[in-house]
């Protein structure tokens, strides 16, 4: 006896073309993960700087064990924003009311996609 598919397991054909696109926008990121990216202004209130300044300076030691996927993008969202932190005690501006600082385009989409969940 089988068992009952999820919504997960029953896929349409477009959601079948969609794993492929993603398949391969992997392999893309496989190919230039190793370019060095530019540097994009950002702008911040200086309350999420201030946040994301802490972020760089914690020291977080705990193993990897049994980490599944969802566990290993959240840390991977929290190492950006570390780097991100790291950024900004090096290198910020005031500009206004907010903080301004140069931080490579990868970790701007980082905090883009983190953004849409």
């Amino acid at each position: 006896m089988g068992s009952v598919p999820t919504s997960d397991d029953v896929q349409t054909g477009d959601q079948h073309q969609w794993r492929d696109d993603a398949n391969l926008l992997a392999e893309i990121g496989r190919c230039v993960d190793q370019v060095p990216m530019p540097l994009l202004e950002i702008r911040l209130p200086a309350e999420l700087a201030e946040r994301a300044v802490r972020a760089w300076e914690r020291d977080d030691e705990q193993p990897l064990i049994g980490e599944s996927p969802a566990q290993r993008r959240t840390r991977h969202r929290a190492a950006a924003l570390a780097l991100i932190g790291v950024a900004i005690s090096e290198r910020d501006r005031r500009v206004g009311d907010q903080i301004g600082v140069d931080v490579a385009a990868d970790l701007v989409a980082a905090a883009i996609e983190a953004a849409e969940g």
